[in-house]
């Protein structure tokens, strides 16, 4: 039987806008930005199972924000906007993906134009004018003859559909909301060396020898042990990254754990424990872009430097090796020695078949 993946598969366990990025949520930076326009209210819309996440965000923003949670089973821009409709006051809404960061560079041009919207790939931010009872959304193909738009505007920018596009978020963070700052409660070896714009965070320890080659980010409570060398990464909090590790522009949640090894433009949801030993490929030998298969479809990434994708409460065994791109469930063992040539499906045991032949050696007189 094949599984059905989402999009975001294997980066799934929830909706990415509650993904940390620098010990936030993603969609506090979009608040960030949505408070400079003192809007009336704000409407989140989001399933049931996600209502202790929900529940954090509101106690951060109770009091700044008035920001009302309603819970649907249903997706879709044009269902969040039917549920919160009887709610509305205004003539005016704005919509965005929770987990949109990129849309923050792009709000003032959307906001002062009726009826405008940004488009980027096969994603669009959206401003939805409302009349009366009637509720216009540019993306309801039975609705489009009767909106007039007045402003389009398109964007470079890559609106994370697939797993994949958190390497764009990584980027985005450390080149545009990343500041310099190394907490007083870490704890820092007098033999380490930071370097660049990093931001260490509160009870973080950074051991002998260590290199932070900055932009990097280095989340509470997290240790990085000795001769280990962390550049242009994310790592959130309560990691442990071991002696002898190499971490390059990766992107990993909480509670990751590794030994030595090398772990390149890869990312890594939490609680996610790497052997030593472990090594992701990031580029393929004919140094061409790399392609990733999802639901039986070869997608062209546009990277040619793609490292692993690993789901939630992952364990991977020592001496294992991962093909540029490939993509590791959730709750999947994949037994130590493996070498991944393929994507790992969820609650799986990725075990390989080795065979040794032994044999007695005949000492000579």
């Amino acid at each position: 039987m094949i599984q059905q993946m989402s999009s975001l598969w294997p980066l799934d366990s929830r909706p990415l806008a509650f993904f940390k990025l620098g010990g936030r949520f993603i969609i506090d930076y979009i608040l960030d930005k949505i408070e400079q326009y003192k809007p009336k209210r704000v409407f989140l819309v989001s399933s049931k199972t996600n209502q202790n996440l929900i529940r954090e965000l509101l106690d951060v923003w109770g009091g700044r924000l008035e920001i009302e949670a309603y819970y649907s089973q249903k997706e879709g821009l044009v269902n969040a906007i039917s549920l919160v409709s009887s709610n509305i006051e205004s003539s005016r809404l704005v919509s965005i993906f929770g987990h949109d960061l990129f849309a923050v560079e792009f709000l003032e041009e959307l906001v002062k134009v009726t009826n405008s919207y940004i488009a980027y790939g096969e994603s669009e931010l959206r401003a939805v004018n409302l009349e009366r009872n009637l509720i216009s959304v540019i993306d309801d193909t039975s609705l489009e003859d009767s909106i007039k738009l007045e402003n389009k505007l398109s964007v470079e920018y890559i609106f994370p559909r697939f797993a994949w596009h958190l390497i764009h978020l990584r980027e985005f963070y450390l080149k545009n909301l990343l500041k310099h700052n190394i907490s007083r409660t870490a704890n820092i070896s007098k033999w380490a060396i930071i370097e660049g714009s990093v931001f260490i965070d509160d009870g973080a320890r950074i051991m002998r020898n260590a290199i932070i080659s900055g932009p990097a980010y280095i989340g509470p409570n997290t240790i990085v042990g000795d001769h280990t060398l962390v550049r242009e990464s994310v790592i959130e909090n309560n990691s442990v990254i071991g002696c002898f590790m190499e971490i390059a522009r990766s992107y990993a949640q909480s509670h990751l754990e590794t030994h030595s090894g090398y772990l390149g433009d890869s990312i890594l949801d939490s609680r996610v424990h790497l052997g030593a030993g472990f090594v992701s490929a990031n580029l393929r030998l004919d140094r061409g872009e790399i392609r990733v298969k999802l639901d039986q479809r070869k997608i062209n990434t546009g990277l040619r430097k793609l490292g692993a994708i690993i789901g939630e409460g992952t364990e991977v065994g020592i001496n294992v090796s991962v093909m540029p791109g490939k993509m590791i469930g959730k709750n999947v063992r994949i037994w130590p020695g493996s070498i991944v040539f393929r994507n790992v499906e969820d609650n799986t045991d990725y075990i390989p078949t080795i065979e040794y032949v032994t044999r007695k050696r005949k000492l000579e007189k």
